[in-house]
């Protein structure tokens, strides 16, 4: 095999491998929206977690910390560690999940991860 064959082969798989794991992360992210839309806030955070899971190679220290810090959080709310500040615990632990959700997307975003949005194309 020559050195043009071998690169075109490690393009593929690179691609198979970026198309698997982008696929991965669109059913975690579906799994996650379908559980809070069901009021199952507690889930849908393990499956926001599971998102950040599958690229925190791609994170800076101070995106893992930052993260880490909201999901220990969030956890203590949910542990009744920490007591929420309102008297019902399901709309402090939305509040939480919200906050980290729009984190773990903004990163997805930022890294490329995301289906950019289409511009106008009748330019209005």
């Amino acid at each position: 095999m020559n050195t043009e064959e071998e690169e075109e082969r490690r393009q593929a798989v690179a691609w198979n491998l970026s198309s698997a794991l982008v696929s991965e992360i669109q059913s975690l992210l579906l799994e996650a929206t379908r559980n809070y839309n069901a009021g199952r806030i507690k889930q849908a955070y393990w499956y926001m977690k599971s998102v950040k899971l599958r690229f925190v190679q791609s994170l800076t220290d101070d995106e893992r910390k930052d993260l880490k810090k909201k999901e220990i959080f969030f956890q203590k709310v949910s542990n009744g560690i920490i007591k929420p500040n309102t008297p019902n615990l399901k709309w402090d632990l939305c509040a939480i999940y919200e906050n980290y959700n729009i984190a773990v997307m903004d990163l997805l975003n930022s890294y490329g991860y995301l289906i950019p949005t289409k511009k106008e194309a009748t330019g209005l």
